[in-house]
């Protein structure tokens, strides 16, 4: 993911994952975002994924005005009640160069 500055907060970030189930019922889960350059949890969280019924399930973990504070390599992990691994998730943030006062985009200056 590409910022124009930093920090920088982010609208809404969404993480979507497929869960299965082999009976209905409430699992517990834990969901954290890392900044793997610094080691520090940027954010935690705790909740509860719903399963009505056995089978496919969708988990989103929605994080609004997410700040984000420097540019790097960062994981979301979700782990879940009675599951020993968690699922992981890696991206990157970018910070955008800065754009040069009259360029047009696709043509080169000189």
């Amino acid at each position: 993911m590409t910022v124009p500055q930093l920090p920088f907060v982010i609208p809404s970030l969404t993480f979507l994952s497929a869960l299965e189930s082999d009976r209905p019922g409430n699992v517990q889960i834990r969901f954290a975002i890392q900044n793997l350059d610094s080691g520090q949890n940027v954010a935690e969280g705790m909740g509860a994924a719903g399963f009505p019924r056995p089978g496919l399930g969708m988990m989103p973990v929605q994080l609004r005005n997410f700040p984000i504070q420097s540019a790097g390599t960062y994981v979301f992990s979700l782990t879940l009640e009675g599951q020993r691994d968690p699922i992981t998730y890696s991206f990157n943030i970018i910070l955008a160069p800065p754009q040069q006062v009259g360029a047009v985009p696709g043509m080169m200056q000189r």
